[in-house]
């Protein structure tokens, strides 16, 4: 990617690292409340969890299926209670994105002065744009694929049919053929959901170099509005 993209990433590293000094210094009710609502919340979803996996495959163990969806709704009541006081204590108190966006914008202004709307309009076509070559590759090594898949699975319908009317020994029965069909039918929509969840995560990557590029998209989309509204003041 481009230098002044790299710049930008490392800038809002150690923006970063500075904001989280910042907010022990004059926001540790927020750090508290934040980090407790965490813990609720990580409890909350491995008692879930807990109590599917007792249900689905102990059933026997009632007592300690009880015992998880007790504990799942008094956690259900904590993280409902933790969330609306941490609402509470951060009403009006800049988020670390309002805080980056306004880092970057100052950037800009600073490096680029009157053309920083460009730049940044620039920045967000290209990081698009990048994002978006590589789901295009994705899509189309999908589609190699997909023709495959179609083959094999009307071959595999076609001979269940054959199979199913042929009276002879290597006929198949009613129940048997249907049996086929669910399973290439589930197939299909397990290979729907696993493409879903690729473009997801080439969109919108969760670690990385990738997801610090979207996440300062997001930020660029918002600047570019900043510096405009600046202007017009």
């Amino acid at each position: 990617m481009n230098k002044v993209v790299d710049d930008l990433l490392k800038n809002i590293k150690e923006f970063e690292a500075s904001f989280n000094e910042y907010e022990k210094q004059f926001y540790p009710e927020i750090r508290k409340e934040r980090q407790r609502l965490m813990i609720y919340f990580i409890l909350w979803i491995l008692f879930i969890i807990g109590a599917a996996i007792v249900f689905q495959f102990f059933p026997k163990f009632v007592y300690l299926r009880n015992i998880l969806i007790f504990l799942t709704i008094i956690f259900t009541v904590l993280v409902l209670f933790y969330t609306i006081k941490f609402d509470e204590v951060s009403v009006g108190v800049p988020s670390k994105f309002t805080k980056l966006c306004d880092k970057v914008k100052y950037r800009l202004k600073y490096l680029y002065g009157d053309n920083a709307k460009e730049v940044a309009d620039m920045l967000v076509n290209d990081l698009s744009e990048k994002r978006n070559s590589q789901l295009q590759k994705y899509e189309n090594i999908v589609k190699a694929i997909g023709t495959i898949g179609k083959v094999l699975v009307t071959a595999t319908i076609t001979l269940a049919l054959n199979r199913l009317f042929v009276e002879d020994k290597t006929n198949i029965s009613g129940e048997t053929f249907g049996n086929i069909i669910i399973i290439v039918a589930i197939m299909v929509i397990l290979i729907k959901l696993i493409d879903s969840g690729i473009k997801k995560i080439i969109k919108y990557p969760v670690f990385g170099k990738a997801s610090k590029e979207v996440y300062l998209t997001d930020i660029l989309y918002e600047v570019k509005y900043m510096i405009l509204e600046k202007e017009d003041n």
